[in-house]
């Protein structure tokens, strides 16, 4: 995840207000010189500006404001055109919200702030799309071996840190495991269901999660995440 820290740390820029803020995101670069340009953008950008429409410190002021309202990641003013500095009452209100705001001076062109973070940006895409087809190739591998539900569910687990449980349409619990390890917090063991399903034995959850039809939600609805709490104590904290 690109975030302003991380891009100011490879431009020659100055940092002139928001430092606690500097962990924010960067979702994307956007340029504009209008007074208000969040009809065009949807939060996350850093926006870069010469600030040619601020005239007047109410004006500047308002700027400010607006972007910070609008959840944007930072701003970055360029100066040695309209103005020789950023503008005091921007950097007031910058300040007052922690907003991030950044001097690119003349000698910086803002392509040069522009291709830096695309390029971390698109570095980032592709760790994930590569990341992904890892995956996939991991889990086709256990479908085309027939290695069975239970090695598919403790893939798909650890691939992505998280409790795992698949139930049927009668919500009997097919597979689980934790994030942490299997269920009942023992490395390299899964839900028993698999190894005593012939003696009759059924995992308890799905028996305690048809109790919480009980708790139902006004109209016949289970309130969201009602099963969480039917789960073992070690699995509720792994699932989050």
């Amino acid at each position: 995840m690109l975030t302003v820290r991380d891009l100011l740390q490879d431009l020659d820029v100055r940092l002139l207000a928001g430092e606690r803020s500097l962990h924010l995101p960067v979702r994307w670069v956007h340029i504009s010189e209008l007074l208000d340009p969040t009809p065009w953008l949807s939060g996350g950008e850093l926006l870069l500006t010469t600030g040619m429409q601020l005239e007047t410190p109410e004006q500047a002021r308002e700027f400010a404001a607006r972007l910070a309202d609008h959840h944007l990641a930072g701003l970055g003013f360029g100066t040695g055109f309209r103005h020789e500095q950023v503008p005091e009452a921007l950097l007031e209100v910058a300040a007052m919200r922690e907003f991030p705001v950044f001097e690119v001076p003349y000698e910086v062109p803002f392509i040069a702030v522009t291709e830096a973070a695309f390029t971390q940006l698109v570095n980032e895409q592709y760790a994930v799309l590569r990341r992904a087809l890892a995956a996939q190739e991991r889990l086709e591998r256990i479908v085309l071996s027939e290695r069975g539900l239970d090695a598919l569910v403790g893939a798909l687990s650890t691939l992505i840190g998280a409790a795992v449980v698949v139930f049927d349409s009668r919500w009997r619990c097919c597979a689980a495991r934790c994030a942490s390890g299997p269920a009942g917090g023992r490395p390299g063991r899964s839900c028993p269901r698999s190894s005593r399903a012939t003696k009759g034995w059924r995992c308890r959850w799905p028996r305690t999660a048809r109790r919480g039809r009980a708790r139902a939600a006004p109209g016949g609805r289970r309130r969201p995440g009602w099963w969480r709490s039917k789960m073992p104590a070690r699995c509720r904290t792994s699932i989050g």
